[in-house]
């Protein structure tokens, strides 16, 4: 049972909500709302990451040098939390504005990061691999079977036309599932045999995957899943002088051929090609940026709100960086660079120590660290703080041998 809620667990940190809003849209929409499957799978969630810690209470946490700065910056954001909504009078914030952040923070980001170091020996990854392909292969071929948006052109021909995997699920939460679904399945060949077959399935998932995140329409999904590209290709290279030469070759393709490449994307992604040029929503970006900004200048060394408040609402700026100066001005950016800085390190000597075990883990909680630059917030994005803590446990020479040898 310990196992079993520990690879439970797991797979619901990725994969648990985009399955639910995938069968609520196929067999459900229209007939039962939402929300009465949503609030459910969030207390179900919480039950189990709290089981997990229970049943691995006497499991010790390792890699605390590099948990430091993780939990400065939760301090940080708890404390500014929780003062921002209950104690600064300057700000009127609504109940219902109040409680997403908290139960968010609270009650799935901040026990998911704890199940997830405390469950790391119990957890069966190569179990956990095929189950969450099979999650992901079952949310792309859905969508690809029942999702008219992929395919009618008509519907992709306007910049707003974006694609989203139905209600629940918006355009950057789907396309951010085909992200997933491709950077498992280049690792199939490693965990379930080099035949024949499985290099078929893996180049269908894989073409599956970014199938969906060039026809979503989404900038932010669409460059993660080129930087993480880049990652891999920066890792099989025997030495950096050979990975600068590749770039460099590469940028010259890119120059020569760049009008027809253009060309080419304009005409079978219409919705993305619009959405790389200048469109309404940067004007907004900017704006917030602005903000952060204007706020930043004024206090300079602590920061002073949890987010940016339009309206009374919490608001987020779509970076990261952005987000930690507001709340904790030069400490909050010097506490998140350091944790960005020791999550790559932590990638690289891992993907090095074993590209086929670690390699999928390391992608799958680089798609969460890399996003939170183009939008989202670390408060709602539970798979940023899970990671970085996840890969420090294993960021010794000795820990890291373990892991190989038993998985």
């Amino acid at each position: 049972m310990k196992g079993f809620l520990s690879n439970l667990n797991f797979c619901l940190l990725f994969a648990g909500y985009p399955l639910l809003v995938t069968i609520y849209s196929i067999f459900l929409a229209g007939t039962l709302n939402l929300q009465l499957l949503t609030i459910p799978y969030r207390l179900f969630t919480l039950i189990v990451s709290l089981l997990v810690i229970y049943n691995n209470w006497g499991n010790p946490i390792r890699g605390m040098k590099q948990w430091g700065w993780l939990l400065a910056y939760g301090c940080m954001l708890s404390f500014r939390m929780v003062y921002d909504f209950f104690f600064d009078t300057d700000l009127f914030i609504p109940i219902g504005e109040k409680i997403k952040p908290l139960l968010f923070w609270f009650c799935i980001t901040l026990p998911a990061l704890f199940a997830a170091a405390k469950s790391y020996k119990t957890i069966s990854f190569r179990k956990v691999y095929v189950g969450l392909v099979a999650i992901y292969a079952f949310i792309g071929i859905c969508n690809l079977l029942f999702n008219r948006g992929l395919f009618d052109a008509n519907f992709a021909a306007a910049s707003e036309g974006r694609v989203d995997g139905g209600e629940g699920l918006n355009t950057i939460s789907f396309s951010y599932c085909g992200v997933s679904l491709a950077t498992l399945a280049f690792f199939l060949n490693g965990y379930l045999g080099d035949s024949a077959l499985m290099r078929f399935v893996r180049l269908v998932l894989m073409g599956i995957g970014l199938f969906i995140v060039l026809k979503t329409g989404s900038r932010g999904p669409f460059l993660v899943l080129l930087m993480i590209f880049i990652f891999i290709l920066y890792m099989k290279m025997k030495t950096d002088i050979l990975m600068l030469l590749v770039g460099m070759l590469c940028f010259s393709f890119l120059l020569l051929f760049s009008g027809d490449i253009l060309d080419t994307l304009g005409e079978m992604f219409p919705v993305l090609f619009s959405r790389l040029h200048e469109s309404a929503s940067d004007d907004e970006r900017r704006a917030l940026w602005n903000m952060a900004l204007d706020i930043f200048e004024q206090y300079p060394l602590f920061g002073r709100y949890l987010g940016l408040y339009v309206n009374n609402t919490v608001c987020y700026s779509h970076n990261a960086f952005a987000d930690a100066a507001v709340l904790g001005g030069l400490c909050g950016v010097i506490c998140l660079s350091v944790i960005y800085i020791r999550f790559f390190k932590d990638s690289v000597f891992l993907y090095k120590a074993d590209k086929v075990k670690f390699g999928w883990i390391i992608t799958l909680f680089m798609q969460g660290i890399l996003s939170i630059l183009f939008s989202g917030t670390i408060y709602y994005m539970y798979t940023v703080m899970a990671g970085c803590a996840f890969l420090s446990l294993w960021s010794d020479k000795e820990e890291s041998r373990c892991f190989i040898d038993e998985i």
